[in-house]
């Protein structure tokens, strides 16, 4: 595992300064078994809520830049919104809002909080896209509907990226708003994308798909029994909750067995009494399970979700996208 600090200066001065030394990975290159990989100094900046890092490692010299958050798209119902939609025929009344809503505008008026599509053909859309903290990182060549569609129904500031050339970005990135893990194929391009959003955990060698093996929340982390102590350690430090590695339905590629945000967590249907357990111990939520993509109990595969919203491959059937709805607690 190799680690690389997020740090920005938050103050509106160009004077904030600090520096931080992390051991960020276990070898038995030294004596008392630990290397310092990375040892990343922030220094003032003549821009506001910038940053740079100075990597002493491979990575020397390189300067990642924060950006700013953005305002997700948010559903508005102002007067200015609705002039003249009374006059639109057919309509109905909105009791609620006590509107005349013309039923051709009605659509763009209402959000959906579980929504499908595909991804470059493929219904498996969280193999694709990975919510971290108040961000989604999706790939670049996605299409401008899609891209909107996205937007809107997780509601997060939608970053495009990919990692070490592949579009398969909720495969192999996973984290929360503190942190996350990314496969090693992540070039020094990808790491300066990500470091700009929290810590970033590098996991080596053949366990390395980290959405595949990792299923995080705001609470905590249920990891595959594949990563070692060292790694489940690191883990929990970065992303500053508990850490549990267990398997879901006998298997451990977890991540693509459940999917989860900070309300709820759906999972396998095979998954075993002992093994919700120690889930709902760490996740802080209860779990309920189903399925996605008309069947597939693979449901990390077929979904993407965030506190807001779920986006599911588009073979997701309706009861499915109920199940879904429920579990998440988006209702």
């Amino acid at each position: 595992f190799r680690m690389y600090p997020h740090r920005e200066c938050s103050s509106s001065s160009n004077s904030c300064q600090f520096a931080a030394t992390h051991v960020a990975s276990i070898s038995d290159s030294k004596e008392d078994g630990c290397t310092v990989i990375a040892e990343v100094f922030t220094w003032s900046h003549s821009e506001p809520r910038s940053q740079a890092l100075l990597r002493l490692s491979q990575y020397c010299g390189t300067r990642v830049h924060g950006k700013g958050s953005h305002c997700a798209p948010l559903l508005s119902l102002d007067s200015s919104k609705l002039a003249g939609v009374y006059w639109h025929r057919p309509f109905f009344y909105l009791l609620q809002m006590g509107v005349f809503l013309s039923v051709s505008r009605l659509p763009r008026l209402i959000q959906m909080t579980v929504d499908t599509a595909d991804i470059f053909g493929s219904d498996q859309v969280g193999i694709h896209l990975a919510c971290v903290g108040q961000c989604v990182f999706h790939p670049a060549e996605l299409t401008v509907p899609i891209k909107e569609k996205i937007e809107s129904v997780l509601g997060l500031e939608s970053i495009e990226l990919s990692i070490g050339g592949s579009n398969l970005i909720g495969a192999l990135l996973s984290g929360n708003s503190h942190g996350m893990a990314v496969a090693d194929i992540a070039t020094e391009a990808d790491l300066d994308v990500l470091t700009s959003y929290g810590d970033v955990i590098v996991m080596e060698g053949g366990v390395n798909t980290a959405g595949n093996l990792l299923l995080a929340n705001e609470s905590g982390v249920v990891a595959s029994p594949s990563i070692p102590e060292e790694g489940l350690e690191i883990i929990s430090e970065v992303m500053k909750v508990d850490v549990t590695a267990t398997t879901i339905a006998g298997q451990d590629v977890v991540g693509s067995l459940g999917v989860t945000n900070d309300q709820g967590i759906l999972l396998h249907p095979d998954v075993t009494p002992e093994e919700v357990i120690q889930i709902e111990q760490v996740m802080k939520v209860s779990p309920m399970v189903g399925t996605a993509c008309f069947g597939s109990p693979y449901v990390g595969a077929g979904i993407c979700a965030s506190n807001n919203g779920a986006l599911a491959g588009s073979e997701t059937t309706g009861p499915e996208m109920n199940r879904i709805e429920d579990a998440l607690g988006l209702i």
